[in-house]
Formats: structure tokens, sequence, C-alpha cells
């Protein structure tokens, strides 16, 4: 019995890391397909382009168009997700839940009925002058009036005059410590990229990178662009000068110049394949690197003090 129960489990073990294997096989050597279009008139101002992002032969997909407004579609399996069906959602929570228009007309009524009276300001009193309530002798003398005025206009001044001599040090103050923080980011900039190492770990970021960017490059690129200008001369210019580029897009994109009218109509499309084994075997050879491990360190280090300096200052 114990034989026959170790080996039903081990069965099940096996089968549960076949499926484990299979699974992880599918998400890394499986491509992620995509391929986007688009076209764009000018004179006729018409514009449209739509993405389209399959994996697992269809089996996970995303699609995302514009032509009159910008709508999304996406399915995983049998479900599926997309802006015309929230459309349709909202549609029936608005006839289940809406009220007719009797029932609004009710309930405007009822809150009519319960809304409070406004409330009716006080006109207000016309505004006393100070110089009304001043004692006799000042209304018997009215120099005395005046030399009070004039005393208050002349605090008021020194004091404007004190808070925009304030304000001009705090901003030469702020300007000050700017430049001087300045001066310390690139003494502090300038050692970290002259480190051996860290030159040494921007080296192998620079080649692995050139490796990732060649392979994620677009498997397949086409295009059809017709132009013309109300100047035969211009259009003859704009000719030249894609001539110039033709190693670039060679055959791929169709240059089409029109003498005679003035248009301008872009038509494209891209498509490719992206594996996730990529990404793994960049991060993986990444950090197996010593250089590259201790340039991310010291680039966390130097944020982690950044923020704690921004702390300290506030």
């Amino acid at each position: 019995m114990i034989l026959i129960l170790l080996k039903g489990l081990g069965i099940c073990l096996g089968v549960f890391a076949g499926l484990l294997v299979l699974i992880l096989s599918g998400i890394l050597f499986l491509p992620i397909c995509y391929r986007m279009e688009g076209n764009w008139n000018r004179m006729k101002e018409e514009r449209g382009g739509r993405a389209v992002i399959r994996w697992c032969f269809g089996l996970v997909s995303a699609c995302f168009y514009y032509e009159e407004g910008a709508k999304w579609k996406v399915r995983v399996a049998f479900w599926k997700w997309g802006s015309d069906s929230l459309l349709g959602q909202e549609k029936k929570e608005r006839q289940s839940g809406g009220k007719t228009s009797e029932e609004k007309s009710d309930d405007e009524a009822d809150q009519k009925e319960t809304d409070p009276v406004p409330f009716q300001e006080m006109e207000p009193e016309d505004p006393v002058d100070p110089v009304d309530q001043t004692d006799p002798e000042m209304e018997e003398n009215p120099g005395k009036v005046e030399a009070a005025e004039k005393e208050s206009t002349e605090k008021s001044i020194l004091n404007r005059i004190r808070q925009g001599w304030e304000e001009i040090k705090r901003k030469f103050r702020n300007i000050r410590d700017t430049i001087r923080w300045l001066q310390e980011q690139k003494e502090a900039l300038k050692e970290f990229l002259e480190d051996p190492i860290h030159q040494r770990a921007f080296q192998i970021l620079k080649k692995e990178g050139r490796i990732l960017l060649k392979k994620l490059k677009p498997k397949d690129i086409r295009g059809r662009f017709v132009f013309g200008f109300e100047d035969p001369g211009t259009t003859g210019y704009v000719l030249a000068g894609l001539a110039v580029l033709y190693p670039v897009y060679e055959d791929r994109i169709e240059i089409l110049p029109d003498f005679e009218t003035e248009v301008l109509e872009v038509d494209g499309s891209v498509c490719g394949r992206v594996y996730l084994w990529w990404m793994i075997r960049l991060l993986a050879g990444l950090g197996c690197r010593k250089a590259v491990r201790m340039t991310y360190r010291d680039i966390m280090e130097y944020k982690n003090n950044m923020a704690r300096r921004k702390g300290r200052d506030r």
C-alpha cells in the first residue's frame, strides 16, 4: 500500500512538474506578435490606426484601434472585454436604475418643498468713516488728523519696503544655495562617471542594449507616402532629400510625389515579434557582472542620500 501511494504521489508530482515546465516554456519561448497600422490624409482630414498584440496563437490578444474615437478589445481564451461591452453594460444599468420623467418631476417638487427659504441678507449700513469717530479735540484741530494720517501712511510704506527687501534677500539666498548645490552635483557626477568600474558597467550596458535593440527590430515595415505642394519646386526639393535616405527604407516605403496638386497622405504598417526570454537573458547577464551590480548599488545609495537630504530641507 505504501509503495502504491508513493507511486501515485510520484505520478501526480511528475504531471504537475510537466505542466509547470510546459507553462513556463510557453511563456518564455512563445513569441508575442504585434502589428500596427495607421493612415492619415491631410486634405480629407481622415485618420485612423490599429494595433494588435497576440500571444499563444491568439489565445490571448489585445486590439486598440482609432477611427471616430479610441476603442479597445481584450480577449483571454473565451472571455472578452472591450469598450463596446462596457457601453452596453452602462446602457443596461441606466435602463434598470434610471427614473421616469414623472418620478423626476415628483422628486424635484419634493426637493423644492423641503428646501429652506433663502436667507435674505441685511443691507449693510453705511460705512463709518474712522475720521468721524475721532475725539472732539481732533475735530477742533484738523492739523492733528492730517499728521496722524501722514504718520500711518509713512508706516505702511516703510513696512512694504521692509517686506520687499526681505523677499529680495530670500530669493538671493535661494539662488546661492541652488548654485552651490549644482556645483556639488557636478563634482559628484564627474567623479561617478570617471570611476573605472562605472565606465566598465556603461560599456556592458551599451553592448547588451545594442544586441537587444537588434532583436527587437520590427520584422517587416511597409509604408506609402504621397506628397505634393503648391509649388512644384518644393516638391522636387523634398523628393531629393528623401532620395538621400533611400538606403534606410529601400523598397519597404513607397514614395509618390505629386507635382500637380497639393496633397499629403501617409499609410504604413509595422509588424514583429518579441520573446520574453530575451529580457530574462539580458537581466541574467547583467546581474552576473560585478561592475553592473556595484554601479546599481552606488546609484541606489545616491538616490537614498538625495531623498534624505530633501527630507531634511523640508
